[in-house]
C-alpha cells in the first residue's frame, strides 16, 4: 500500500493531466487550502471519476459506486462524523475484524493507521468519488450546516524563516495532520528546541517555540487547522480523543526524526511528553521533549560558538564542580526561576560523580533528563491515591462482611478526599501533623525520602523543596551524603533567610551547606539594531543603579529588531550564576547569630558578585535591555 508516488505523480503518468496544470494547481492550493485532487477536478483539468480510475488502476484496488444499501449504519458509526468528514471516507461493512472502508486517498497510509487505532480493526480499503462518500456520511449521520463546515479554510501560515514554502503542499495534501506534526516536531528538534506550545485562541492557534527563554511564533493556524492537528497529537499520545473537559498527560515515544542537532541525535527515538489543559478558546496543549540525555550539557563551553560571557559564567559553576569531587557529605542548594533551567544545573552538577562508583538516587516529578546508570524516581499525587487504595484494601480485608459492604457502598471519593482520609489512615506517627502543612507533592516527596537511608545513597538530587519537613529531612541526609536540591527562591540570601525562618540551626547550616547557589538567565541585545533607552523607567533606575564615582553617564539600549536577530532584537541567551561557598567567614557570623545584612554585606566586600550586580553591569554595559533585568534588580 505504501507509495513514493503522490496524486499528481500518477496522473501525469497516465496522461491524464499535463505538469502544467499539475503546477497551476499547486498555486490555486496554495490560495484554497484544499487537496491536490480536488484543485484538478475545481479548474476542469480531470474530473473526479478520472482520479479514482487513475488510482484503482496503479494500486490494484476496487472502484466502487457506494449505494445505501451497501452500508451498515451500526458500523459507519464505529467512526466519529467529524473524522469520517475530514478523511472523506466511510465504513461500510465488518466481517469479524475486518473493516471494509471507501476511501477517496489510498496513497494516505497514515489515515488507514488512524482508522484501525480507532475501530481496533484490520481496515481494507475501496476508491469512492468524494460526493459519493460526503452524500452516504449525510444519508448516515445527518445533512450538516454549512456554517459548522466551512467550505474553505486559510492554510496554515509560516510566520518564521525555520520553515519552508515547499512543505506547504505536502501539508495540505494530508488531511490526516500526520505532514504538519512532523514538520513542526522535527524542525524544533533540529533547532535544540524542547518545548512547543499550541495556543488556540478565538480565530486562530499560534504554534510557537520556547527560544533563549521566551516564547517565538512559528505557525498560524485556522481553529479547523488546529483541530486536526490535535487530534494527531491525542492520536501519536494515545489520549482519550472526545475528552475535551480535563487535563491529560502522557509520554510518548517519536520515532520519525532525522535531526542535524547535537542534542537529539537522528535516528534515536525521543521522548516527548504531551499535556493538554482545557481553556475558554479551546483545549491549549505543551508538548516537551523529557528523558534528554545529559551528555550535552554545557557543551557550549567548549563550543567556538559559545559566548565568552557565558564561558566565564560556567568556569565559576566548574569551579564549584571540582571542589566537590573531594565531597564526601554536604548540600548545595539552587534558587532562581524556571524548573527546566534550574534541573538543568543540577543534572550538570551531579555529572561530578561517576554512578558507577557512587550510588547516585534523584526524586524527581517529571524526568526532564534521562541520567543513565543513576536511580530516577518519579514522584507525584497519584501516588497519595494509590497508597490510599492499598491501605483500604488492607482495612477491608481484616474488618468483617457487614463492614466491608459498607466500605463498597460508599461513592469514590475526590482526590483531595481521598488525601485527607490518607492523613487518618497512614500508619507512620507523626504523618496527620506533616500532612497538615505539606502540599500534597510534598507529603509524598517526604515520605520517599524516609524511607531512602535503608538504601545507603552516595549522592541525592531532589527537584523541588518547598516545606521546612523536607528541607529538615535534605540537610539529614547532607549528613552523610552529597545533596543537590532547588528551592523557589531567586537569591542565595533569600535562600538563607528562608533556611533560618525554618528553625533551622545555624549550626546544621554552618555544618552541612557546601554552597548557596542561584541563576537568572536573560537575552543578549542585537548590536546591528538596539536603540538607546530614553523611557522615564529607564531613567528611574539609571539614576538608581549608576555606579558611584563614574563622570559620564552610562546608556541602557533596548531591542528593536532586524534581519540578522530574525526580528526578536536578541542574539543570545546567557545564564548568569551566584555562588555563596560555606567560607570560615560565614561559618562563624551564622554561629554568631549575625544579622543577614552583615552577612550580606560581609559577602560583597570579600568578592561576592551577586545576580543583581552582574545584571546591572550588563545593562550599563550594552549587551542587554532593562525589559530583561528589571525583575532581577527589583529584587
Amino acid at each position: 500500500m505504501r507509495q513514493a508516488k503522490s496524486i499528481g505523480s500518477i496522473l501525469v503518468d497516465v496522461e491524464l493531466v499535463t505538469q502544467d496544470d499539475i503546477e497551476k494547481a499547486l498555486e490555486l492550493q496554495k490560495q484554497t487550502g484544499k487537496r491536490l485532487g480536488e484543485v484538478l477536478v475545481m479548474m476542469g483539468a480531470v474530473s473526479d471519476d478520472d482520479i479514482r480510475w487513475a488510482l484503482a488502476e496503479q494500486l490494484n484496488l476496487p472502484y466502487v459506486n457506494i449505494r445505501k444499501d451497501q452500508i451498515d449504519p451500526d458500523v459507519a458509526q464505529l467512526l466519529p462524523e467529524k473524522i469520517a468528514r475530514r478523511y472523506h471516507v466511510i465504513p461500510i461493512l465488518k466481517i469479524e475484524n475486518e473493516l471494509t472502508v471507501v476511501v477517496d486517498d489510498p496513497l494516505n497510509t497514515t489515515i488507514i493507521k488512524d482508522i484501525e487505532k480507532m475501530t481496533k480493526s484490520e481496515v481494507k480499503i475501496s476508491l469512492g468519488r468524494i460526493s459519493d462518500i460526503l452524500l452516504a456520511i449525510d444519508e448516515i449521520y445527518g445533512t450538516v450546516e454549512e456554517q459548522e463546515i466551512p467550505e474553505q479554510q486559510p492554510p496554515p501560515k509560516f510566520v518564521s524563516s525555520w520553515f519552508h514554502e515547499e512543505d506547504m503542499q505536502k501539508i495540505l495534501n494530508d488531511p490526516s495532520g500526520h505532514v504538519l506534526m512532523e514538520r513542526i516536531v522535527t524542525t524544533a528538534l533540529d533547532h535544540g528546541i524542547s518545548r512547543i506550545y499550541f495556543q488556540p485562541g478565538s480565530d486562530l492557534c499560534h504554534v510557537s517555540y520556547r527560544v533563549n527563554g521566551v516564547l517565538q511564533e512559528q505557525i498560524q493556524l485556522s481553529l479547523e487547522w488546529y483541530s486536526i492537528l490535535l487530534f494527531r497529537l491525542k492520536i501519536s499520545a494515545d489520549f482519550e480523543i472526545p475528552e475535551t473537559s480535563l487535563p491529560q498527560y502522557r509520554e510518548f515515544f517519536y520515532k520519525e526524526h532525522l535531526s542535524t542537532s547535537s542534542a537529539y541525535p537522528a535516528g534515536e527515538p525521543v521522548v516527548f511528553a504531551l499535556s493538554i489543559l482545557p481553556t475558554t478558546t479551546g483545549e491549549s496543549a505543551v508538548l516537551s521533549v523529557v528523558k534528554k540525555s545529559i551528555e550535552h550539557l554545557w557543551l557550549q563551553e567548549d563550543e567556538e560558538k559559545g559566548s565568552l560571557l557565558q564561558k566565564q559564567e560556567l568556569l565559576v559553576v566548574r569551579q564549584l564542580q571540582t571542589k566537590l569531587q573531594h565531597c564526601s557529605y554536604g548540600a548545595v542548594f539552587l534558587g532562581g526561576r524556571g524548573y527546566l533551567e534550574k534541573m538543568t544545573t543540577l543534572y550538570g552538577l551531579l555529572r561530578t560523580f561517576d554512578p558507577i562508583q557512587k550510588k547516585i538516587v534523584i526524586f524527581e516529578a517529571h524526568s526532564e533528563y534521562l541520567a543513565d546508570k543513576c536511580y530516577q524516581v518519579r514522584y507525584g499525587r497519584e501516588d497519595l491515591i494509590k497508597l490510599h487504595h492499598a491501605l483500604h484494601l488492607a482495612q477491608t480485608a481484616t474488618s468483617g462482611p457487614e463492614q466491608q459492604e459498607q466500605q463498597e457502598a460508599q461513592p469514590e471519593d475526590s482526590a483531595q478526599q481521598k488525601f485527607s482520609g490518607l492523613r487518618q489512615d497512614y500508619p507512620i506517627p507523626g504523618f496527620q501533623r506533616v500532612t497538615q502543612i505539606l502540599q500534597p507533592e510534598q507529603c509524598v516527596l517526604s515520605n520517599w525520602l524516609s524511607g531512602l537511608n535503608a538504601h545507603d545513597p552516595d549522592v541525592l538530587l531532589i527537584d523541588h523543596i518547598a516545606s521546612e519537613v523536607v528541607l529538615a529531612q535534605s540537610l539529614d541526609f547532607a549528613a552523610n551524603g552529597v545533596m543537590f536540591a532547588s528551592l523557589e527562591l531567586p537569591t542565595a540570601f533569600l535562600m538563607l533567610a528562608y533556611m533560618l525562618e525554618c528553625q533551622t540551626k545555624p549550626s546544621v547550616i554552618a555544618s552541612r551547606v557546601l554552597a548557596l547557589m542561584a541563576q537568572y538567565s536573560l537575552r543578549v541585545l542585537c548590536q546591528e539594531c538596539k536603540q538607546k533607552d530614553d523611557s522615564e523607567l529607564g531613567k528611574q533606575m539609571m539614576d538608581r543603579l549608576q555606579p558611584t564615582g563614574e563622570n559620564t553617564v552610562p546608556e541602557i539600549y533596548k531591542a528593536v529588531g532586524c534581519p540578522a536577530c530574525n526580528r526578536s532584537g536578541y542574539v543570545d541567551q546567557i545564564t548568569l550564576f551566584e555562588i555563596l561557598p560555606m567560607e570560615s567567614w560565614l561559618k562563624e557570623l551564622l554561629l554568631a547569630g549575625a544579622p543577614l545584612a552583615e552577612i550580606r554585606q560581609t559577602a560583597c566586600n570579600t568578592g561576592f558578585h551577586s545576580l543583581e550586580k552582574k545584571g546591572s553591569a550588563l545593562l550599563f554595559s550594552g549587551q542587554t535591555s532593562l525589559e530583561e533585568v528589571f525583575s532581577l534588580l527589583s529584587y
